[in-house]
């Protein structure tokens, strides 16, 4: 890996909420988009529990992949997430809270469109912390079964993904 440089972290300027019908367990669920301090990074918080239950997007909060991604352990887990994190990703918003009123997010039409166009209405600021920005510098594969997956460096800063 090697570091490209750095770009200022982001956090939303307000806060946003989504509502709907979540895709496993059928009840109506919201959830709140609230902005966070630098370093926060992404954190979920269920507030349904009687004591409310904090979760960062970390690998190590990961316990399912079959079919969704869930954080946490049964019964203090929210499953689902990778709607809701591909939306934060893809707008580049380091720093967020993600408040949900059950055991996942909305499922809206099944991508993450609403989150994107939710986050985007509520605003995205620069924070004064630095994000790095990294890249690989060799060809990593990572293989399971018959799934693959090989991440390449690309020519100057830009993605490039194919998928056969």
């Amino acid at each position: 890996m090697k570091r490209l440089g750095f770009r200022p972290q982001r956090t939303l300027a307000r806060s946003v909420s989504v509502s709907g019908v979540g895709l496993l367990f059928g009840d109506r669920v919201r959830v709140r988009f609230r902005p966070a301090p630098p370093d926060t990074g992404l954190v979920f918080v269920r507030t349904d529990l009687h004591q409310p239950l904090r979760l960062a997007a970390r690998y190590a909060h990961v316990t399912g992949t079959h079919r969704r991604t869930t954080l946490g352990q049964p019964p203090h887990q929210i499953t689902l997430v990778e709607h809701v994190l591909a939306a934060l990703a893809g707008l580049r918003i380091d720093n967020c809270q993600v408040e949900v009123n059950g055991e996942e997010p909305p499922g809206l039409d099944g991508s993450s469109g609403r989150f994107v166009h939710a986050l985007l209405s509520a605003g995205i600021i620069a924070q004064q912390a630095q994000h790095a920005i990294w890249t690989v510098s060799e060809p990593i594969t990572v293989q399971q079964d018959d799934a693959k997956l090989t991440i390449c460096p690309a020519e100057g800063h830009d993605l490039q993904i194919g998928y056969l």
